[in-house]
Order: structure tokens, then C-alpha cells, then sequence
């Protein structure tokens, strides 16, 4: 779930599979036939201070990274490279529009910069690693998630 003062998100990978719910103006609506959601985009979602309010951003991972700007757009294709087949991105936050940082399944990572998403493979361990937590920091991130039964915590520091 992600909220700010103007609005709330909820997503689920529950059944009915892909559910999104957009709280706003006092009423929850379903999203979860929307055109520009595509289905399984929903383990996570994050929202700046602003949201679906012009200037604001949401982000819906899963399957795949959708995010809105000023209109949605699935912004997994360049991602796709590193990301195996039937597995998901299960956590998303950041610090701003421009410092957010998406994490999962192979220890799958992206940082979007405010301009575009960029994976790090140097963090990525394969099929045992599995990242379930992500926070965002001005300049830190914080990953939290397992290598087969061992927890693991990762840290890192960002250099503009």
C-alpha cells in the first residue's frame, strides 16, 4: 500500500489475481481492469507526495514496472534483459521522483533517475536471491531479502 494526502493505493497479487485499488475524493475504485496496468503489475506500488496530481509519480511493480508520470507506461522492456522469465519485482520506494529503486526475484534491481531505469546486475545472485524489502534514502538504499535460508542485508550508497 502507498498514500499521501491526496490519495491511496493498494494492490494485491491475491485473488482476484492483479487487484489495484485507487482511493481518492472519499472514494475507492477498482483499477485492476485498467488498459495501462498490465496484470501481475502488482506485488508493490510506491507514490510521491503528489501522485496521479500533475507533476506526481506512481509506480506499480510485479510482473512488470508501470509507472505514471503524466500518463501510464510499462517501463519494463529495457529491463527485460536481466529479468528471467516468470519472475517478479516484489518491492518498490523511493526518496522522490527522481530516487526510486525497485528489487526481487534474482536479486533483480532498478533505480530509476528521473529520466530513466537502470539495472545493476553487480547486485543480482541468481536464482537464490530474493529481495522482498527496499528502502530509499536520499543517498542510501537499503535491500532486505534471502540467499536460500540466510537473510540478507544490503546497503548501498548513491553517487550522482
Amino acid at each position: 500500500m502507498a498514500a499521501n494526502k491526496h490519495e491511496a493505493w493498494a494492490v494485491s497479487r491475491g485473488e482476484p489475481l492483479g487487484t489495484v485499488l485507487h482511493y481518492s475524493n472519499g472514494v475507492w475504485r477498482n483499477w485492476s481492469n485498467h488498459v495501462a496496468i498490465p496484470l501481475y503489475s502488482t506485488y508493490a506500488v510506491w507514490c510521491d507526495e503528489i501522485g496521479m496530481q500533475p507533476g506526481g509519480t506512481v509506480v506499480m511493480v510485479g510482473n512488470n514496472i508501470v509507472q505514471y508520470d503524466t500518463t501510464w507506461e510499462n517501463v519494463t522492456r529495457p529491463l527485460v534483459d536481466f529479468m528471467p522469465r516468470q519472475r517478479f519485482f516484489r518491492c518498490v520506494h523511493g526518496s522522490g521522483r527522481n530516487n526510486i529503486w525497485a528489487a526481487g526475484d534474482y536479486g533483480s534491481v532498478a533505480h530509476f533517475n528521473g529520466n530513466t531505469w537502470v539495472r545493476y546486475p553487480e547486485i543480482a545472485g541468481g536464482p537464490g536471491l530474493w529481495y522482498y524489502s527496499v528502502w530509499a534514502l536520499e543517498k542510501r538504499v537499503f535491500l532486505v531479502g534471502q540467499i536460500g535460508t540466510q537473510a540478507i542485508i544490503v546497503m548501498g550508497t548513491r553517487v550522482d
